[in-house]
């Protein structure tokens, strides 16, 4: 007889996390009686339960790295050593319920899989006799998160899911293991339910993490919170909530919509609610927004200080920002990015500077100019003078290579455009100079060291700085890649969330919407001395933007884009905004990376229309599960 998990999946292969803790299968264990016969057995039987997670900088498992209109990869594939064919099937149009890209419902990334496992700790763990009330109930809290976790991503992605509330023993006939699926609401009641469990089990999740060196990464109450707050927050979007675009996706079983069809601003108010107690409870666990101060050989300026906490953020191992951050992101996504910058850089060790994770000029367009406002609203800036050629300041060594030939659009910009944009005439600092001011300077023109070659190419002549740890070294007398944390939430995610479902569940932004948002733009170096509105009263073409509800929406969406940029946030947050027909029927534009000179390589190109439908908005059911499982039903108009 098969399993339920195996009739709603089809193949089944495990994901492993690249840290110590995490990556525990239990092994030479025949049964699952054996399995949860003593605490050490049952120790790696946990450490399963986490080996489901995404991996969140993993192009090839995570959809939300190159599959938006921020990344361009300059291949789809070469010589067996990358292969992005999921994304690239998905940017190009050619998802279908046959080939299933990024398959989290039955393929070798599948989520339920780790639902299944999680059951069967729940199911098992009062069996073990030698677990202190305190660490049993501390390893119950931690499986229902994950249980919680493993069904938002599927639902995430897919929209009603089957719940598995329980595993079908395998003895049970053909129509008990089957299952339907669920209305949205009622998959999100269920989820929160769990996440409501596990955070308030007695003597169950931790604050923080004392025991660093062996438990970091591990979930506690502050992380448990913050998966709350996200899944409430992407319930109340508009993809969710009172979408009418699927008014006829109706359930089989009493033929009503699977996603409710009108909107509630309660569920605003509930996710308001959630997100003020994620910070409150992060705060009490010692999370705050990051700021480098580690000891270096060097001195730092407040401007290169600044850019080396906008830089850090995501690369340096377990900050005070990082709630949840279980596992090693590994180091494939550093080599994808970083570009070449010396010759030695070219000839050896190649294959750590592929230049493939390669962002559009649309994200070069977005980030703020130096005044903190959006390019085309600041009343300082003629948008028709960006690409004119220009020369770089000689008085800005840590930024730019002086007096070199670039375009308008490079210079005064905000702070996290050269923290985390690698571009031509611009610097990239690692542990190989000896101070941001001796930087090595990028040539990405065709016949520049980062320039145009047969494989290892910048699709768009730019580079990602901001997943690439300042600590990489590749030299004859050393190569290293310094790994960094699998981070799925940071604290400046979380402010962000708050100030957006409280402005959604108000008529009008109160002080809270500013507060959370400005934290984290003062964090990036804007509103220095001031508020974000001040700084749109001064220089932008709309002056009262932030005073209204609209408005403040806007602003807010800004912000998340470009403060989460490349950390896989951006598709998940335009699908719940139900913006992807804006920013996803879209050219995808880079410079001309062929052209040896200023003036015809600074020629925005178009490199492929990347298209969207409403359809692609929820991810297809293959069709082999639908055959498995006739309870399934596809959702529209696969």
């Amino acid at each position: 007889m098969k399993k339920l998990y195996i009739l709603l999946l089809a193949a089944i292969t495990s994901l492993s996390s690249c840290s110590e803790y995490l990556n525990v299968i239990p092994d030479n264990i025949t049964t699952i009686d054996m399995a949860f016969n003593n605490r050490a057995n049952a120790k790696k039987y946990l450490g399963t339960c986490y080996n489901f997670l995404p991996s969140t900088f993993d192009v090839n498992l995570n959809a939300a790295m190159m599959t938006t209109d921020d990344i361009c990869p300059y291949q789809k594939a070469f010589g067996g050593r990358w292969d992005f064919s999921n994304a690239w099937g998905i940017t190009h149009g050619l998802q279908s319920s046959n080939i299933g890209y990024f398959n989290y419902w039955s393929g070798g990334a599948n989520k339920f899989r780790g639902v299944h496992e999680c059951n069967v700790f729940l199911a098992n763990i009062d069996k073990v006799p030698d677990l202190s009330y305190s660490e049993k109930n501390r390893w119950v809290a931690e499986v229902y998160t994950l249980k919680a976790y493993y069904l938002y991503w599927i639902f995430l992605h897919y929209g009603p899911i089957p719940l598995m509330k329980q595993n079908v023993n395998i003895d049970s006939e053909l129509p008990e293991m089957t299952q339907y699926r669920e209305k949205v609401d009622d998959v999100v009641d269920y989820i929160v339910g769990l996440l409501d469990y596990a955070i308030d089990l007695d003597q169950g999740l931790p604050e923080y993490i004392s025991a660093t060196l062996t438990e970091m990464g591990r979930i506690t109450r502050p992380a448990a919170c913050c998966i709350k707050a996200k899944v409430l927050v992407t319930a109340a979007s508009p993809l969710f909530n009172g979408n009418t675009d699927y008014a006829n996706f109706l359930d089989p079983r009493d033929n009503k919509p699977f996603f409710n069809q009108e909107k509630s601003q309660e569920k605003w108010r509930l996710a308001a609610e959630a997100c003020k107690q994620a910070i409150e409870e992060s705060e009490k666990g010692r999370h705050a927004l990051f700021e480098f101060k580690e000891r270096v050989s060097f001195d730092l300026t407040p401007e290169t200080a600044l850019d080396m906490t906008l830089r850090e953020i995501v690369t340096s191992r377990y900050n005070e920002e990082q709630i949840f951050a279980p596992g090693s992101a590994g180091v494939y996504i550093q080599h994808l990015a970083q570009a070449h910058l010396t010759d030695y850089h070219k000839g050896h060790g190649e294959m750590n500077h592929l230049s493939q994770f390669t962002p559009t000029l649309k994200i070069i367009e977005e980030y703020y100019s130096k005044n903190g406002v959006p390019l085309e609203e600041d009343n300082t800036v003629n948008m028709s003078e960006q690409y004119e050629i220009t020369d770089t300041p000689n008085d800005q060594p840590a930024f730019f290579i002086p007096n070199y030939k670039t375009i308008k659009l490079h210079l005064n910009r905000e702070p996290r455009f050269y923290a985390h944009i690698g571009f031509d005439g611009g610097k990239w600092f690692t542990m190989e100079n000896k101070s941001p001011e001796e930087a090595y300077g990028i040539n990405s023109k065709k016949g520049g060291i980062a320039g145009f070659e047969t494989y290892y190419t910048s699709a768009t002549g730019y580079f990602v700085k901001k997943v690439c740890s300042y600590k990489n070294q590749n030299q004859k007398e050393v190569q290293t890649i310094y790994e960094f944390p699998n981070t799925h939430i940071r604290l400046a995610d979380i402010y962000l969330m708050y100030s957006e479902a409280l402005n959604e569940a108000l008529d009008a932004p109160n002080a809270e919407v500013y507060e959370y948002i400005q934290r984290v733009r003062h964090r990036a170096g804007l509103d220095k001395d001031c508020t974000l509105q001040d700084t749109w009263a001064k220089y932008s073409r709309n002056p009262s933007k932030p005073l209204s509800k609209e408005g403040m929406r806007e602003i807010i969406r800004r912000e998340r884009l470009i403060e989460l940029e490349f950390e896989g946030t951006r598709l998940h947050d335009l699908r719940r905004w139900k913006e992807c027909n804006k920013y996803l029927n879209a050219q995808i534009r880079g410079l001309n990376i062929t052209q040896s000179t200023p003036e015809l390589f600074y020629k925005s190109v178009v490199i492929y229309n990347r298209e969207f439908s409403t359809r692609d908005y929820l991810w297809p059911l293959k069709q082999a599960d639908l055959n498995r499982n006739t309870k399934l039903v596809q959702n529209p108009l696969w």
